[in-house]
Formats: structure tokens, C-alpha cells, sequence
């Protein structure tokens, strides 16, 4: 297996992040019109991640790739789904 430069997998990292917002994004817009808040807002809040943080983006890069996914997302965006997503991303990466 060839190793990956740092600059590389960081790049991979990021762009890993960015899709995961933009998914998110969309998904959580779609189940927040779909479904009642009281179903979606406690599945969405989830337990902390028991995983360590391990090298990736900091926390003011996730925002910052979160933001930039806003951008680009066919649905209108508001704070509640950008704050679901991005807890629900830094949860997984056990933040």
C-alpha cells in the first residue's frame, strides 16, 4: 500500500466533511418537513460518539466546511438544520 502525503488525506478528510454536510444538510431539512419535531429533535440530538478525536479537521474547519456546503444546497437552510448536522457530525468524530 502506498502511503498518503498529510496534505493528501487531510484534502480527503475535508472532502469527506463536506459531503457528509451537504448530505446531512438535505436529509435533515427533508425529515424536519416530514416528520413532527418531537420525533426528529430527540433521534437527532443522539449520545456524544465514543470514539477519540483523532487528526482531522479542527472544529472551526468543520464549521467553516458546513457553511461552504450551505452554499451549495438545493433546500433553503436554517439555523436548527445547520445545528443539527454539524452536532451530529462532530458527535460522530466524538467531539
Amino acid at each position: 500500500m502506498i502511503a498518503r502525503p498529510d496534505g493528501m488525506r487531510r484534502r480527503l478528510q475535508e472532502r469527506l466533511v463536506l459531503a457528509q454536510a451537504w448530505a446531512g444538510l438535505v436529509l435533515a431539512d427533508l425529515a424536519l418537513r416530514v416528520l413532527p419535531p418531537r420525533w426528529v429533535l430527540p433521534r437527532a440530538a443522539g449520545r456524544a460518539g465514543r470514539r477519540r478525536p483523532r487528526g482531522g479537521p479542527s472544529v472551526r474547519r468543520i464549521v467553516a466546511l458546513v457553511e461552504a456546503a450551505e452554499r451549495r444546497v438545493p433546500v433553503p437552510v436554517t439555523c436548527l438544520t445547520r445545528a443539527l448536522v454539524l452536532g451530529w457530525i462532530l458527535r460522530r468524530r466524538g467531539i
